[in-house]
């Protein structure tokens, strides 16, 4: 079953990667460029074929999606191929150049090492925290958003049907690529779902960083190959949103971010030659399509993050214009803070505007106090409450280097920025949440998550001061001592070699020597709670016995009959898990009037004219029960069953019905467990 898991991960990066790779190396770009911005021009193909194969009636699946893509791509290749060979250069010269003179790496270019180092990082940290953690691939998290994201999954594999208007419009790009798993290998949905995961978080977020990196920091190759490194050195992204919903949607769309933002910045950059803006303008739309598909709160996140850049940007090129003039400074300062201004003034137009409310004033309860949500967020624990204070101290550095520096300050702006939405999210309620942090639905989880997205630059220039000061350390032995003065440099590599690991090791393990309150126990407990929900029985609230009895429930059942349930006694699983097509395969409750009276009624259908009418009109024949019992809330003492958002009231014409209850002929019995066929 791993080989599965292995197999599945493997097909879902091709997948992902490999036909926007091919379509934008045809637009001329350098193969490193196309493989940061791959997977959002895929993830564009996708959606596009997928709503058109929809309103044809034309089946979706691998086959009429990637194949289609990768001709297309290869096609293109060949054609600019043969009209010029010249291709965009993707990062500035001076990250082309190899970091090391000789050794097994010297044929790396800095972006390329970079890229290698993320993707170690990402798979080392996957398997340690999140596939460990599973316990059996077949696994799944069974929590109140997984219902649906599986039963979506499942839904597209199944009716070859991608499209994101199916079933009303949702952003399904996450859902696809799971469903495109499924199909091609035959795996479970649970299998497919975290080959979806692994896809965006090792093929996606590593070289999507490393491009903002390499964008922000031409100039600094060392920064840039330590900032791969360290793109997942926080754990609460993007391990704790797997946990909360959970947030798969999201996870890839904020994978995308970085790469996003890097192009916006390219776009906008002095440095751009202006042959290459409508490439970058170009591949800016996509990604931008591409995140709209996946979560479209992940355009908010990387808006935010990006306002800071506009507004010195702005300034630069004003003063740059205005040349020698007078009041140069106060002129381009002026400029900066019209568009500051009117950034809030857009954000305050679209946070009232009436199309908005539903997201904007989503109901949140503060979780913390004022002080508790600063300290917690500059220790990176957010809801984890566990401090990653190393990182937090390199972050801090990094933070104070680039406020020294002129034209990298709006990086430290950006990230307090973003700090500052999850505390107010995080602390408050009422108006003020609502205007500060309602695009993310208030969440700040989600909110957290894009805090340690866009602080991969930071903590990189923190991480490359410390080396810096290492080596300047070195350096100096080498002078006061002339014995030294030879070995300096490496002795000088090796010590920051040593310091790095050392910080790294700390940030990701709990050592016993240090004090225990400064301990980082972030990814051991973000791990415990992916083991708790994963393998823990009491987290099942369909538990194995429950699925082999819908197994047999379907085997009983003829095709093409649909059996209405109560999700909140673990059913809504069911139809992923099992395949059997239940009424109510998510925790939703739709406003159809006869299903609304059979819920509340169907118990009385014997007696009910009006129950036997709803029941036929809704072509429902048989009933399915997986925790029976007699308690006030419908269940038994010991049912398993998922409580939020349950109102017994709402479900009592199904919990009610029982052996003896008239109109009712009992099909399948075991323990608490019943199918009944309605039998007048």
């Amino acid at each position: 079953m791993w080989t599965d898991l292995l197999l599945a991960a493997l097909l879902a990066i091709v997948f992902l990667l490999l036909p926007g790779l091919l379509l934008v190396r045809a637009l001329g770009s350098r193969w490193e460029l196309a493989l940061c911005v791959a997977p959002a021009a895929t993830l564009v193909g996708y959606g596009i074929l997928s709503i058109g194969y929809g309103a044809l009636g034309v089946p979706c699946g691998w086959p009429t999606l990637f194949l289609p893509l990768v001709a297309l791509g290869v096609v293109l290749c060949l054609v600019r191929a043969r009209r010029s060979r010249a291709v965009v250069p993707g990062f500035d010269a001076r990250l082309e150049a190899p970091p090391f003179g000789r050794g097994p790496l010297s044929r790396l270019s800095s972006v390329q090492l970079a890229m290698v180092l993320g993707v170690a990082a990402a798979l080392a940290t996957s398997v340690s925290v999140y596939v460990l953690s599973l316990g059996d691939p077949n696994s799944f998290v069974q929590t109140y958003d997984n219902a649906w994201h599986l039963s979506r999954v499942h839904e597209f594999a199944e009716s070859a049907n991608y499209s994101p208007l199916a079933g009303g419009l949702y952003p399904s790009a996450w859902h696809g690529i799971a469903a495109m798993v499924e199909s091609g290998l035959g795996v479970s949905t649970a299998v497919a779902e975290h080959a979806a995961n692994l896809a965006f978080i090792i093929g996606a977020y590593p070289a999507s960083s490393v491009l903002l990196l390499a964008t922000l920091f031409p100039d600094r190759p060392r920064r840039v190959v330590l900032g791969g490194m360290l793109c997942l050195i926080f754990a609460f992204f993007p391990w704790r949103i797997m946990l909360f919903g959970p947030l798969y949607p999201n996870l890839a769309a904020f994978t995308l971010m970085p790469a996003e933002a890097a192009l916006f910045i390219l776009l906008c950059g002095k440095e751009t030659e202006g042959s290459e803006r409508p490439r970058y303008a170009a591949l800016f739309v996509i990604g931008g399509a591409a995140m709209a598909l996946a979560q479209p709160n992940a355009i908010f996140s990387a808006g935010v993050f990006l306002m800071p850049y506009c507004v010195w940007r702005l300034r630069e090129f004003v003063s740059s214009r205005l040349g020698g003039k007078p009041r140069r400074l106060l002129r381009s300062v002026g400029a900066a803070a019209l568009l500051a201004l009117a950034f809030v003034t857009l954000w305050v137009i679209l946070a009232k505007a009436p199309f908005m409310r539903e997201v904007v004033e989503y109901p949140r309860k503060p979780l913390l106090d004022l002080g508790t949500a600063v300290r917690w967020g500059l220790g990176f624990s957010f809801v984890i409450r566990r401090q990653q204070f190393f990182i937090a101290a390199v972050v801090a550095l990094g933070a104070l280097v680039l406020l020294l520096r002129p034209g990298r300050r709006w990086l430290v702006v950006s990230y307090a920025l973003l700090l500052g939405i999850y505390v107010v999210a995080v602390s408050t309620e009422g108006a003020i949440q609502h205007l500060v942090a309602g695009f993310w639905y208030s969440d700040y989880y989600r909110l957290a998550a894009a805090v340690c997205v866009f602080c991969v630059p930071v903590v990189a220039a923190g991480m490359d001061a410390v080396v810096g000061i290492v080596m300047w350390c070195a350096r100096g032995l080498g002078r006061r001592f002339s014995a030294l003065r030879e070995c300096s440099f490496a002795g000088g590599a090796i010590a920051s070699t040593a310091v790095v690991c050392a910080i790294l090791a700390l940030n990701y393990v709990p050592f016993d020597f240090v004090e225990w309150y400064y301990r980082s126990y972030g990814f051991d407990a973000v791990a415990y709670e992916m083991r708790d929900l994963y393998q823990n029985p009491a987290n099942r609230i369909l538990g194995d016995e429950e699925k082999e009895f819908a197994k047999r429930v379907r085997g009983l059942i003829p095709e093409g009959e649909r059996v209405l349930n109560v999700p909140f006694d673990g059913s809504a699983y069911s139809y992923s898990a099992c395949g059997l097509d239940v009424v109510y395969d998510s925790f939703s409750i739709d406003q159809n009037p006869d299903f609304e009276t059979l819920r509340t009624s169907l118990n009385r259908i014997a007696s009910d004219d009006g129950v036997r009418a709803a029941a036929e009109r809704a072509g429902v024949r048989y009933v399915l029960q997986l925790d029976q019992g007699s308690e006030p809330n419908g269940f038994g003492p010991e049912s398993s069953i998922y409580t939020l958002g349950y109102d017994s009231k709402l479900w009592r014409g199904l919990t009610s019905i029982s052996d003896s209850t008239p109109g009712f002929e009992c099909l399948l019995s075991e323990d608490d467990m019943r199918l009944y066929r309605i039998a007048v």
